[in-house]
């Protein structure tokens, strides 16, 4: 369900030949008009926004 819905928004997806982990988080939430931005801290990571 959720491959076939980043399809549709034209998200392009390819299946490892191999076992893959990547363990970090990006994230964005909207609450009414602001947009909240976090990224994963243990991978360099840094919200950032316009």
């Amino acid at each position: 369900e959720v491959r076939k819905g980043l399809q549709d928004r034209g998200q392009s997806q390819s299946q490892s030949q191999r076992p893959v982990f990547l363990n970090s988080v990006q994230a964005v939430f909207q609450e009414g008009p602001c947009v909240y931005a976090a990224s994963d801290l243990r991978k360099a990571g840094k919200a950032s926004g316009y």
